[in-house]
């Protein structure tokens, strides 16, 4: 059943990768980055569930790490509007002419 957990994890980590690397809006680059961070999640569940008891420590973590994801969400969507409102065309190729 690891098995099954690690490939899963495996390819949401490399969808996620691959997305990255060839994004060049925005909020695909942010989602691709969630998708990694699934996936890793996945895989650190899965080896917690495999090596723990019953004891609800691979719940917890779980809990734990979706909750910093969420975070992560909603601090990434207001930097985006904030950037958006203030550059309209706003494309993340065009980041480097914000600097001054």
């Amino acid at each position: 059943m690891i098995e099954y957990a690690l490939y899963v994890g495996l390819a949401l980590f490399s969808i996620g990768i691959a997305g990255i690397i060839s994004s060049r809006h925005f909020i695909l680059l942010v989602v691709s980055g969630e998708i990694s961070l699934l996936g890793g999640i996945v895989t650190l569940v899965s080896f917690l569930q495999f090596a723990s008891t019953n004891d609800g420590s691979a719940f917890s973590a779980l809990l734990s790490i979706w909750s910093i994801a969420a975070l992560e969400v909603i601090v990434v969507v207001l930097v985006y509007e904030f950037m958006r409102k203030k550059v309209p065309d706003f494309d993340i190729s065009k980041l480097s002419k914000l600097k001054g």
